[in-house]
Protein backbone atom coordinates (compact mmCIF):
# COMPACT_ATOMS: atom_id res chain seq x y z
CA UNK A 1 0.00 0.00 0.00
CA UNK A 2 2.92 2.32 0.81
CA UNK A 3 4.40 2.13 -2.79
CA UNK A 4 0.99 2.80 -4.21
CA UNK A 5 1.30 6.39 -2.02
CA UNK A 6 4.94 6.91 -3.52
CA UNK A 7 3.23 6.33 -7.07
CA UNK A 8 1.09 8.60 -6.47
CA UNK A 9 2.96 11.40 -4.92
CA UNK A 10 5.89 10.83 -8.23
CA UNK A 11 2.30 11.42 -10.15
CA UNK A 12 1.48 14.40 -8.99
CA UNK A 13 4.98 15.74 -8.96
CA UNK A 14 5.12 14.80 -12.58
CA UNK A 15 1.80 16.42 -13.23
CA UNK A 16 2.45 19.72 -12.09
CA UNK A 17 5.28 20.05 -15.01
CA UNK A 18 3.08 18.57 -17.41
CA UNK A 19 0.08 20.79 -16.90
CA UNK A 20 2.60 23.86 -16.90
CA UNK A 21 3.64 22.90 -20.22
CA UNK A 22 0.42 22.27 -21.59
CA UNK A 23 -0.79 25.62 -19.95
CA UNK A 24 2.65 27.78 -22.08
CA UNK A 25 1.43 24.98 -25.45
CA UNK A 26 -1.72 26.03 -24.82
CA UNK A 27 -1.20 29.81 -24.44
CA UNK A 28 0.73 29.63 -27.58
CA UNK A 29 -1.92 29.21 -29.72
CA UNK A 30 -3.97 31.80 -31.70
CA UNK A 31 -7.47 32.30 -31.13
CA UNK A 32 -8.87 30.26 -33.58
CA UNK A 33 -6.37 27.32 -32.86
CA UNK A 34 -7.33 27.33 -29.16
CA UNK A 35 -11.19 27.14 -30.41
CA UNK A 36 -10.43 24.36 -32.21
CA UNK A 37 -8.42 22.57 -29.55
CA UNK A 38 -11.27 23.48 -26.73
CA UNK A 39 -13.59 21.38 -29.72
CA UNK A 40 -11.22 18.68 -29.71
CA UNK A 41 -10.94 18.22 -26.08
CA UNK A 42 -14.41 18.48 -25.37
CA UNK A 43 -14.83 15.45 -27.99
CA UNK A 44 -12.55 13.54 -25.75
CA UNK A 45 -13.17 11.57 -22.67
CA UNK A 46 -14.32 13.85 -19.60
CA UNK A 47 -11.44 13.91 -17.03
CA UNK A 48 -13.66 13.17 -14.32
CA UNK A 49 -15.48 10.15 -15.98
CA UNK A 50 -12.05 9.04 -16.79
CA UNK A 51 -11.12 9.33 -13.10
CA UNK A 52 -14.18 7.54 -11.77
CA UNK A 53 -14.08 4.55 -14.03
CA UNK A 54 -10.11 4.32 -12.43
CA UNK A 55 -11.66 4.88 -9.24
CA UNK A 56 -14.59 2.12 -9.55
CA UNK A 57 -11.49 -0.44 -11.12
CA UNK A 58 -9.17 0.26 -8.19
CA UNK A 59 -12.07 -0.05 -5.41
CA UNK A 60 -12.80 -3.21 -6.89
CA UNK A 61 -9.47 -4.86 -6.61
CA UNK A 62 -9.19 -3.05 -3.58
CA UNK A 63 -11.91 -5.15 -2.13
CA UNK A 64 -10.88 -8.32 -3.45
CA UNK A 65 -7.22 -8.03 -1.63
CA UNK A 66 -9.20 -6.58 1.42
CA UNK A 67 -11.46 -9.67 1.55
CA UNK A 68 -8.30 -12.26 0.54
CA UNK A 69 -6.34 -10.16 3.59
CA UNK A 70 -9.50 -11.11 6.15
CA UNK A 71 -10.09 -14.28 4.57
CA UNK A 72 -6.24 -15.29 5.20
CA UNK A 73 -6.67 -13.91 8.81
CA UNK A 74 -9.56 -15.74 9.59
CA UNK A 75 -7.89 -19.37 8.59
CA UNK A 76 -5.02 -18.20 10.74
CA UNK A 77 -6.37 -17.05 13.69
CA UNK A 78 -9.92 -17.83 13.54
CA UNK A 79 -11.09 -14.63 14.19
CA UNK A 80 -11.90 -11.01 11.78
CA UNK A 81 -10.91 -7.90 13.79
CA UNK A 82 -10.62 -4.51 12.25
CA UNK A 83 -6.71 -4.01 11.57
CA UNK A 84 -5.77 -0.82 11.09
CA UNK A 85 -2.66 0.02 8.06
CA UNK A 86 -0.29 0.56 10.63
CA UNK A 87 -0.61 -3.14 11.87
CA UNK A 88 -0.79 -4.38 8.48
CA UNK A 89 2.23 -2.48 7.00
CA UNK A 90 5.42 -1.56 9.35
CA UNK A 91 7.49 0.65 6.89
CA UNK A 92 6.15 4.27 6.71
CA UNK A 93 6.51 6.98 4.56
CA UNK A 94 7.66 10.70 6.76
CA UNK A 95 7.82 13.66 5.61
CA UNK A 96 11.03 14.27 7.87
CA UNK A 97 9.14 16.89 9.58
CA UNK A 98 8.34 16.52 13.26
CA UNK A 99 5.31 19.10 12.98
CA UNK A 100 4.32 17.08 9.91
CA UNK A 101 4.73 13.66 10.91
CA UNK A 102 1.93 13.12 13.33
CA UNK A 103 -0.74 14.37 11.29
CA UNK A 104 0.62 12.24 8.48
CA UNK A 105 0.23 9.10 11.08
CA UNK A 106 -3.19 10.20 11.95
CA UNK A 107 -4.34 10.64 8.09
CA UNK A 108 -2.58 7.33 7.09
CA UNK A 109 -1.10 5.37 9.36
CA UNK A 110 -3.97 5.11 12.53
CA UNK A 111 -6.71 4.71 9.64
CA UNK A 112 -8.77 1.09 9.71
CA UNK A 113 -7.66 -1.14 6.06
CA UNK A 114 -11.01 -0.49 4.56
CA UNK A 115 -10.73 2.98 4.31
CA UNK A 116 -6.93 3.65 3.99
CA UNK A 117 -7.87 1.38 0.80
CA UNK A 118 -10.46 3.47 -0.53
CA UNK A 119 -7.98 6.38 0.12
CA UNK A 120 -4.76 5.22 -1.92
CA UNK A 121 -7.49 4.33 -4.64
CA UNK A 122 -8.41 7.53 -4.32
CA UNK A 123 -5.17 9.27 -4.70
CA UNK A 124 -4.14 6.86 -7.20
CA UNK A 125 -7.03 7.58 -9.40
CA UNK A 126 -6.49 11.64 -9.18
CA UNK A 127 -2.96 11.11 -9.79
CA UNK A 128 -3.03 9.38 -12.82
CA UNK A 129 -5.95 11.24 -14.56
CA UNK A 130 -4.13 14.22 -13.75
CA UNK A 131 -0.64 12.98 -15.61
CA UNK A 132 -3.02 11.41 -18.35
CA UNK A 133 -5.44 14.55 -19.22
CA UNK A 134 -2.16 16.60 -18.95
CA UNK A 135 -0.43 14.04 -21.55
CA UNK A 136 -3.62 13.87 -23.74
CA UNK A 137 -3.57 17.81 -24.65
CA UNK A 138 -0.08 17.84 -25.40
CA UNK A 139 -0.68 15.18 -27.20
CA UNK A 140 -3.59 17.11 -29.05
CA UNK A 141 -1.91 20.69 -29.26
CA UNK A 142 1.17 19.01 -31.07
CA UNK A 143 -1.31 16.82 -33.92
CA UNK A 144 -3.09 20.11 -34.30
CA UNK A 145 0.08 22.33 -34.93
CA UNK A 146 1.00 19.53 -37.32
CA UNK A 147 -1.82 19.72 -39.47
CA UNK A 148 -2.57 23.58 -39.66
CA UNK A 149 1.12 23.54 -40.50
CA UNK A 150 0.57 21.19 -43.50
CA UNK A 151 -2.88 23.06 -44.80
CA UNK A 152 -0.47 26.42 -43.94
CA UNK A 153 2.29 24.98 -46.38
CA UNK A 154 -0.51 23.36 -48.73
CA UNK A 155 -2.30 27.27 -49.28
CA UNK A 156 0.62 28.61 -49.99
CA UNK A 157 1.97 26.31 -52.66
CA UNK A 158 -1.43 27.13 -54.39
Amino acid sequence: MDIFITISFILIALAVPLWGYRILAASRLQERERSILRRLIARQENAIAFATRIFGFLVVLAGCVFALLYVLAYFKHGQVRPLTFRDAFHQRFYSGFNSVDPYIDMMLYDQIMPIMMLLTALLLSVSFTLVMTALRDIRLIRRLRQKLSRLRQRLSMV
